[in-house]
């Protein structure tokens, strides 16, 4: 069971959790991030879906997904890229690039600079 924290439009923590799979009361927002891993040549990696995830399935997405209760957007943004590409990527690396309310989200959207190996091995076998 995944919780979120709610936050308001202008990312204020409300104090209120959130389930995953519910609907987002009106007003309330949870935060989201996107990671975009950027190699020196200017390359981007992108990952494709699982063929067995229940939305978009082998569709092709950079790492991202829901800040869990309690993380901050770059703890969210570290945990995301560990989970569906298995790097480990230092904090101090990452640049918020922006930050876009939509819908019943606040995107954030971060950068890493990465020209190591990849460790698809040691990410979650739902993720790759």
């Amino acid at each position: 069971m995944e919780k979120w924290d709610l936050y308001t439009k202008y990312r204020e923590k409300t104090g209120k959790e959130h389930l995953r799979g519910e609907r987002i009361p009106e007003g309330f927002y949870h935060l989201v991030v996107h990671v975009w891993i950027r190699n020196s040549k200017g390359e981007y990696l992108m990952a494709q879906r699982a063929a067995n995830r229940p939305t978009f399935p082998l569709m092709w997405e950079c790492a991202g997904g829901s800040v869990l209760m309690g993380e901050s957007s770059i703890d969210g943004a570290l945990r995301e890229v560990k989970e569906e590409v298995g790097l480990d990527l230092e904090q101090k690396a990452g640049k918020l690039v922006f930050s876009k309310i939509r819908n019943s989200d606040i995107m954030d959207v971060w950068l890493f600079n990465y020209d190591g190996e990849l460790q698809l091995e040691a990410a979650e076998p739902d993720y790759h």
